[in-house]
């Protein structure tokens, strides 16, 4: 093994950039998704001086696996290309699902003895066409 100038015998797979300060944190580590008690208020917008994309949300976020119908996704995306055509904004289909959910909170409507996906439906429809 070859000895490098002023730093003895090294492994030759061992990380020599310092990047690697700490190991990756395990699954036990990482910080618990927040509760809804624990939602911090919008955070200042950034300096006119910061770099990259603007944020556009000033929560916290988590990203999550939603199972939709294909039927579904065929909505969100025909009402996405409606509203690009109208206005000429573009809505994501992410955007639309966190709206709907906004409003939902928001109401007045009580889905707790709901004990289903149809019951929630029929719930909803019964409010939004009274």
């Amino acid at each position: 093994m070859a000895k490098r100038v002023g730093q003895g015998l090294d492994n030759i797979f061992q990380r020599t950039t310092g990047a690697l300060t700490k190991p990756p944190a395990k699954k036990k580590d990482r910080p618990a998704r927040p509760t809804a008690a624990a939602v911090e208020e919008p955070a200042t917008v950034a300096t006119a001086g910061s770099t990259g994309r603007p944020r556009k949300h000033f929560e916290r976020m988590a990203s999550v696996s939603v199972l939709l119908a294909d039927r579904h996704i065929v909505y969100l995306d025909r009402l996405s290309a409606d509203v690009r055509s109208r206005s000429g904004n573009s809505i994501k289909r992410a955007e639309f699902i966190r709206a709907m959910i906004a409003a939902l909170e928001e109401s007045e409507i009580d889905l707790a003895a709901a004990t289903s996906e149809d019951e929630v439906r029929r719930m909803l429809l019964q409010r939004l066409t009274a």
